[in-house]
């Protein structure tokens, strides 16, 4: 949990430092616009980046413990259904 505030902080950081270079540049209004766009983009990939790791993270500790201690098989298939529709929707 730690290093989940730890990321999103520090992505919340950069991305306040990049928006707030951005606007008190001296460039245009469109240029200021394009890179503002360019930044929220690689923002939102790196988001989808720390997510994806996270529950790829989590599936590998569920797979685990399914495996010490094997859960019934609907409630099983319930976890991978809902692990797969949460990435699909990142997608």
């Amino acid at each position: 949990m730690a290093k989940t505030k730890l990321i999103l902080g520090f992505i919340a950081g950069v991305s306040a430092g990049a928006i707030a270079g951005i606007l008190l540049a001296p460039d245009s209004g469109g240029m200021t616009r394009k890179k503002i766009i360019d930044k929220s983009c690689d923002l939102t990939s790196a988001v989808k980046d720390s997510i994806t790791g996270l529950l790829n993270k989590l599936q590998k500790g569920v797979e685990e413990e399914m495996q010490s201690s094997p859960l019934p098989r609907a409630g099983e298939e319930k976890i991978r259904q809902v692990m797969h529709n949460v990435k699909e929707n990142l997608s």
